[in-house]
């Protein structure tokens, strides 16, 4: 096992259950009674129609697509490549660098994003009556969080990237609860399939 695939793993591992932790608690001190486990955090199956429903979400991600696509031409994909750039300088296409960049992508970012953003993170205030609060909360916390990746970028940059993840975290949270029962299935296939894309493209530009 490779030094990089070894830190991947370690760092996947902490992750998932940071957020799984930060889920559990709240769920048995208040929320057990309102919702079962798999519920709170969104891991419960699609309703019909979610072809509909992933067109929607599909299409608020175009703005923070398009904006992805000019980041990657500009930046350096060694800086932002991680451990999946390391591996792949190391070993080129390997089975270390496949599994690192679907850890990655799969696991720790969308995953864990999704149940915590769109699953728990909501269900905080949908317990309460308060779907709408909830929904711009998480729309808001999750472009913040992401807003470091383009620290030194223009301020018109920083505010694109703001507007494009809120539009599609809002977009996401309503069609999420208010089409397809609170599941984040759809959420976390494309979060996941756009994450492994990204990799893929980084290390092809090395």
């Amino acid at each position: 096992m490779s030094a990089a695939l070894h830190s991947q793993i370690a760092s996947t591992a902490v992750q998932v259950a940071l957020f799984f932790l930060v889920g559990l608690v709240p769920h048995l001190a208040y929320y057990r009674r309102k919702f079962t486990l798999a519920e709170f955090f969104g891991l419960v199956p699609l309703k019909p129609g979610w072809g509909k429903s992933m067109a929607k979400m599909v299409l608020a991600t175009l703005p923070h697509s398009v904006l992805t696509i000019y980041l990657f031409s500009i930046l350096d994909p060694m800086m932002t490549g991680g451990l999946r750039a390391q591996s792949f300088v190391e070993s080129g296409w390997s089975l270390s660098t496949v599994v690192i960049i679907l850890l990655e992508a799969l696991i720790q970012t969308s995953f864990t994003e999704e149940i915590a953003f769109r699953g728990y993170l909501i269900n905080f205030f949908k317990r309460n009556g308060r779907f709408k609060l909830g929904n711009l909360f998480q729309a808001v916390l999750f472009a913040l969080i992401h807003l470091p990746t383009v620290a030194g970028f223009s301020v018109f940059i920083q505010v694109s990237l703001v507007l494009s993840l809120m539009l599609m975290s809002l977009v996401w949270g309503h069609v999420i609860h208010k089409e397809q029962g609170g599941s984040v299935l759809l959420a976390w296939f494309l979060h996941g399939l756009t994450n492994t894309i990204s990799g893929i493209v980084i290390l092809m530009s090395i």
